[in-house]
């Protein structure tokens, strides 16, 4: 069950940014498992560069924020779920490569496919018909 506040804030992002409450959830879920402290990716010196609900990337959706910003859960749902929209606007009817450029980045995803990350992109489409059943906007 998705606590009440955390799913306010997607419920928002869903209507802010056009974007399925349960593709937000279920990307929150692959991401971070709802771990609003979640810190992951670290660089070569072992400094994390992804945080929050939705993992964003200093380097990438994150970029330009402060590691403090992007552990806010309301923030960082907005902001990543705007990400999300950008992947899914850059490739309309194709739901799998969307997935796969909010994990790889919209090049990767052009240049690699969804294929490269096939178990992220599976995972995220098999959470998103769970919380399609739980999310009811």
């Amino acid at each position: 069950m998705i606590e009440k506040a955390i799913l306010l804030a997607i419920l928002l992002a869903s209507r802010a940014f056009d974007v399925p409450a349960h593709l937000i959830a279920a990307v929150i879920d692959q991401e971070s498992g709802f771990n609003v402290l979640a810190q992951g990716d670290k660089d070569s010196e072992g400094n994390y560069h992804s945080f929050g609900l939705m993992q964003l990337n200093l380097e990438g959706a994150g970029h330009g924020y402060l590691p403090d910003q992007l552990l806010d859960p309301y923030f960082n749902i907005m902001a990543g779920t705007e990400y999300l929209k950008a992947c899914m606007n850059a490739f309309p009817n194709n739901l799998r490569l969307a997935i796969s450029a909010y994990n790889q980045g919209i090049g990767g995803a052009s240049e690699k496919g969804w294929g490269a990350n096939r178990t992220y992109v599976l995972n995220v489409l098999n959470l998103m018909s769970k919380y399609e059943k739980e999310i009811k906007p």
